[in-house]
């Protein structure tokens, strides 16, 4: 405990046999899974393992608000479920873990680390698309050359894609770590999208990141991505 700098110790009053019995009803009986993963143990994995990464908590709180705030304004393009709106969170929450590691191909290290995780309420498989979409959080876009890509069905493939898409748009919403963007509506233009993007005076720098990361999502929408800022006092 002086080691890991603990101050308190809680011990389980349940077994593993409990854990490994949990486990089986939830793999056999296939309860909603994206009512599983919104249950309040499961998010609050979800913080334990960031913290243990030393991850930007507030960051990571605003990115998650703000993918499913486009996820749920997007559902028409990307035809996604509750299911994959719950992977989504998860990675956004979770995709900066990896400067953990080191900032330098943290997104690389973000991949790494949560295929790897424990994270309770996730199946093996959804933690590797949780992981391929944290991937993807910045620089490249997914491609079939990629390792992690290559492993995934060519459905799993349109998920990542997909909700990569999001992601990528919603970090580059708060690329000063300050949570200045205070919501975002989307509506079609065309083959396009308009998004507005309300925000604190002097966030153009997070609108001009948005933009830059919004190749993915053009590719997907089939048009231009134009952001506008309304700027809140």
């Amino acid at each position: 405990m002086r080691k890991l700098r603990i101050e308190e110790l809680t011990v389980t009053t349940r077994s593993l046999r409990d854990g490994l019995m949990a486990d089986l009803v939830r793999r056999v009986v296939r309860v909603p899974k994206a009512g599983l993963h919104q249950e309040a143990a499961v998010l609050e994995g979800l913080r334990a393992f960031g913290r243990r990464c030393g991850y930007r908590e507030q960051h990571a709180e605003q990115v998650a608000q703000l993918s499913l705030s486009l996820f749920d304004q997007t559902r028409e393009i990307h035809r996604l479920g509750e299911e994959e709106r719950a992977l989504l969170n998860a990675a956004a929450m979770l995709h900066d873990v990896g400067a953990f590691v080191s900032y330098n191909r943290h997104h690389k290290h973000s991949y790494y680390l949560l295929y790897h995780a424990d994270l309770p309420g996730f199946t093996d498989r959804e933690r590797e698309l949780v992981a391929t979409i944290a991937r993807y959080h910045r620089r490249g876009t997914p491609k079939d050359r990629h390792a992690e890509f290559q492993r995934l069905t060519m459905e799993e493939r349109i998920v990542v894609r997909r909700l990569a898409a999001l992601l990528r748009v919603a970090d580059g919403l708060d690329r000063g770590h300050k949570r200045q963007v205070r919501s975002v509506k989307v509506a079609r233009r065309g083959t396009g999208l308009q998004i507005d993007v309300v925000a604190e005076a002097g966030s153009d720098l997070e609108v001009w990141s948005a933009k830059q990361k919004s190749d993915l999502l053009e590719e997907i929408c089939g048009g231009e991505i134009r952001f506008k800022l309304l700027e809140k006092n």
